[in-house]
């Protein structure tokens, strides 16, 4: 099983290696060399736990990444060093868990957790979102593998491109995020090849996600999934919407709640915008 589990994580690796090589090499070369048994363990030892399965396998062949502002998730994947450090001096924080490694660092106080110890229902492993300042989290992955799956398939499918600002590389990103402050920033040349390549790209994200919405819509109650036609031309009008421009995703999550509230089909019932927006980032 374990020979079989690394396989899985190797081969996910090499995807991703090779679409950097082909479209952002600048993330490939932040990638550091894999951690030792020997690093493993005296991590371990120092958390007193044994690391899950896939990010074992996981950090012996990347150890996080080298230091810089953009990292290859959005935020920096950290080495086994950082991740010990900040769990070290962070874990008695209201909010955090000490059975939480953080993989992630945004600078902002915003986490993936790699969850240790968690709660009945849950799954020894499992990747969570947590937000600083709301101090609420929300389940992104099953394990790291899964993740990191995830993560090469929105690359090879273009769900992720790789942009660039005054012809230097900026940031993965979302095509449908390329708009308002981020109006500046371009996909590189050759991905998707040409216009209508990226419109398609984006209308496909907005279907995406306006089918996400609704059924988060449908999970809350407030939908009436009986309505039938009426969900189309809601389904419609919700793609319209979401391919308006926002400055920022809090800004387009704190609107999409405000329109949501508006339309007839839908039941009185306040969404909570981080849920709307952590939806959106996932999408």
């Amino acid at each position: 099983m374990g020979s079989a589990a690394a396989g899985g994580i190797r081969a996910t690796w090499d995807r991703i290696e090779g679409w950097l090589r082909a479209n952002a090499p600048e993330l490939l070369t932040s990638l550091r060399l894999g951690a030792s048994k020997q690093d493993i363990a005296a991590f371990e030892r120092q958390v007193d736990h044994s690391l899950p399965l896939e990010l074992r396998n996981s950090v012996t062949i990347h150890d996080g990444e080298k230091t810089g502002d953009i990292g290859l998730l959005g935020p920096l994947l950290l080495p086994l060093a950082k991740i010990e450090r900040l769990w070290s001096t962070a874990r008695h924080h209201e909010g955090w868990r000490a059975g939480w490694l953080p993989i992630t660092d945004d600078g902002a106080g915003n986490h993936l957790f790699v969850d240790l110890t968690p709660p009945s229902g849950g799954t020894v492993g499992q990747v969570i979102l947590y937000f600083h300042e709301t101090k609420q989290w929300k389940l992104r992955a099953p394990n790291f593998g899964a993740l990191l799956h995830s993560y090469a398939d929105a690359l090879e499918s273009g769900k992720l491109v790789a942009t660039e600002r005054n012809a230097k590389f900026f940031a993965l990103l979302r095509p449908d995020e390329l708009t308002g402050a981020l109006a500046d920033v371009t996909i590189r040349r050759g991905f998707p090849a040409d216009g209508a390549g990226l419109e398609m790209t984006r209308r496909q994200a907005h279907a995406q996600q306006a089918m996400a919405v609704l059924q988060l819509l449908k999970s809350k109650g407030c939908l009436d999934s009986a309505a039938g036609p009426a969900l189309i031309l809601l389904g419609s009008r919700l793609r319209e919407f979401l391919a308006r421009p926002f400055a920022t995703n809090v800004e387009r999550s704190q609107a999409l709640c405000a329109w949501l509230l508006e339309q007839p089909e839908l039941r009185a019932q306040v969404l909570p915008v981080h849920e709307i927006g952590f939806l959106l980032e996932r999408v």
